[in-house]
């Protein structure tokens, strides 16, 4: 790989979160292999099996005959686990005698010369199926019933989902939004006033759409083709990390955590040790200091909930998305005598929201809220997570968006959502960010991306992202944009 070294305030703002303006040259770094892609059938092809059903009346206040029910799952090689999810619907729809479809993330995107697919693909597109992968959609009569449901779940939850949708409702009681929907940002749009390019950075094969930036150095975690790998923007020089998936560092940058391979639990790193093995010898060789058995779940976040006591250094909190809702749990840690950090769990783990239906959660970085897309709506919504498990409602998006991403204090989230579909136009989407101060909605330019886009927010108010501009082409671009507010 090459890269040409970024300017001294590239460093900076990466380092301590400064906010800077100015612009970095970007470079280029190119690696060979693809995974191979599991079957999926065309847009076409799934219209056709639709066609008998388009003009089949539904019976009013009845579900649709069980003829003209099929579920499409949408996955994408940007999200790992949605192809290993692919198993877990199939056995789902099988025990419940469900026609299936499975839809690689190109479908959605590129335009059909048949109208008919081309229709069902905007119908799809509307869902939300295109804002996080995997994405499942029931389909009845011809289209698309009620809003899409997003996440990795094991087949028994995807049954349950499915069940809940089908059982007994009409399609406009599935779309209704419930009462728990009705506290939005209700300031309008407003166009960004001084954002630019600082740095942008391309790399093939694309990544995973979710990575983080590592708090306190120039390094990004990101999975590649089913390897974490630690990535520095200021040298270029990249090692493999443990794990496979969602490398995710605490906001001080003390720790990672990770789901373990083969759902053993969650395991924590001490990135001191990560960072000395890894740049010491690139094929990673690491032991967690703790592997926390019972929350062996996926979609970790961390958030801070403040110092410890005496002799502890600080309380984390780390959310997960269990397979049938959210979980979360509080660990003290201390530093050993040997200087590596000792991590004890504080309490049980903990259902958040247990009178929700939640998926794709993001926790902020002082642990307090969650952000998190509400499937009774359809829409992303921000909760204050209570000691007693609860969720207090803030505020909805009014839309469906990708995981968000919070800044320090929590006074600006980033998200991306889906460009209204336009007929014979590839689907795109576009990154805002939301300041909490106005409730003051901003589209962030050079944001415009073809496919899946999940924004980290660095610093005060800089955002990074990875942007495609063609469907087929396997490269995406890393861009720091400042500034934001």
């Amino acid at each position: 790989m090459s890269l040409r070294r970024p300017e001294a305030g590239l460093v900076l703002l990466l380092t301590t979160g400064a906010s800077l303006a100015g612009c970095v040259s970007d470079a280029h770094s190119r690696s060979q292999g693809t995974a191979a892609a599991p079957e999926s059938v065309t847009l076409e092809e799934l219209a056709a099996k639709l066609a008998p059903c388009v003009h089949v009346p539904p019976h009013p206040g009845l579900a649709p005959a069980r003829g003209c029910v099929r579920v499409a799952y949408v996955w994408s090689p940007s999200m790992p686990l949605s192809e290993v999810g692919i198993e877990e619907i199939r056995a789902a729809t099988g025990a419940m005698d469900l026609p299936l479809s499975v839809l690689r993330d190109t479908e959605l995107l590129e335009p059909s010369d048949d109208p008919e697919a081309e229709r069902l693909r905007g119908s799809l597109i509307s869902t939300g199926a295109t804002i996080h992968y995997p994405t499942l959609v029931i389909l009845a009569d011809g289209g698309a019933r009620g809003t899409a449901l997003a996440g990795f779940k094991r087949a028994a939850a995807y049954r349950g989902l499915l069940e809940e949708r089908i059982a007994a409702r009409a399609p406009s009681d599935a779309e209704a939004p419930s009462p728990r929907s009705e506290r939005r940002p209700v300031s309008p749009t407003v166009p960004a006033q001084d954002v630019r390019v600082l740095w942008s950075y391309e790399l093939s094969p694309a990544p995973g759409a979710f990575f983080r930036h590592v708090p306190g150095t120039t390094f990004i975690s990101y999975d590649q083709q089913r390897r974490v790998y630690l990535h520095d923007l200021a040298s270029g020089e990249r090692f493999v990390g443990p794990g496979w998936i969602d490398f995710v560092p605490t906001p001080d940058g003390l720790l990672f955590v990770t789901p373990a391979p083969g759902s053993r639990g969650l395991e924590f790193y001490d990135a001191g040790d990560v960072f000395r093995g890894g740049l010491r010898d690139a094929a990673g060789r690491y032991d967690p200091v703790f592997t926390d058995a019972e929350m062996a779940d996926q979609y970790p976040s961390v958030g801070i909930l403040g110092e410890g006591g005496r002799g502890t250094l600080k309380t984390y909190r780390v959310l997960v998305s269990w397979y049938a809702g959210l979980a979360f749990r509080d660990y003290e840690v201390s530093r050993t005598e040997t200087g590596s950090p000792a991590v004890v769990p504080v309490g049980p783990k903990r259902t958040a929201c247990p009178e929700l239906d939640l998926s794709t959660p993001i926790l902020s970085k002082d642990g307090t809220e969650v952000a998190a897309r509400d499937e009774a709506t359809g829409t992303t919504k921000v909760f204050r997570l209570r000691e007693d498990e609860a969720c207090e409602e803030l505020f909805d998006f009014g839309r469906a968006t990708s995981k968000v991403g919070f800044n320090g204090d929590g006074s600006l989230i980033a998200y991306s959502s889906a460009d209204p579909p336009i007929p014979g136009r590839v689907s795109e989407s576009t990154t805002f960010v939301l300041d909490r101060g106005d409730m003051h909605t901003v589209p962030v330019p050079f944001s415009r991306s073809v496919g899946l886009v999940v924004p980290e927010m660095v610093g005060t108010d800089s955002v990074l992202i990875s942007v495609k501009g063609d469907p087929r082409d396997d490269t995406a671009e890393f861009r720091l944009l400042c500034c934001v507010r």
